[in-house]
């Protein structure tokens, strides 16, 4: 079924979700950055913490990835708006009807596409 576009949803391998904005803060910078951070604030916490009050890593994390989050600049917290958006626009996957032709409607259908997600 087309909605007069030419383009086909066929196959949705992925759901066209937005990440939360700790999700892709995590994604970006997990590695570079928050592994440490987290580590070693896990490692107090489970030191300074009796067992049975003891929060499970993941929880830990994620509190601890949000408070970060919310302590950082401006310009990175554009970055990781940035990222959340262009994932929802990279979710779906579609196939053409017309095999390469009308190429300038295709892109002004991405332009107009990418306008309703920002």
């Amino acid at each position: 079924m087309t909605s007069g576009t030419g383009r086909k949803d066929i196959l949705r391998l992925t759901k066209s979700r937005m990440l939360q904005p700790t999700q892709a803060y995590s994604r970006l910078y997990y590695n570079s950055k928050l592994k440490e951070i987290v580590n070693k604030e896990y490692k107090e916490h489970t030191d300074n913490t009796p067992k049975d009050q003891q929060e499970k890593c993941i929880a830990f994390a994620a509190k601890l990835v949000e408070k970060l989050l919310n302590e950082e600049t401006d310009e990175v917290k554009a970055k990781v708006e940035a990222y959340r958006k262009k994932g929802i626009l990279d979710a779906a996957i579609t196939f053409d009807d017309d095999d390469g032709e009308n190429s300038m409607r295709k892109e002004e259908e991405k332009e107009r596409n990418k306008k309703m997600q920002w």
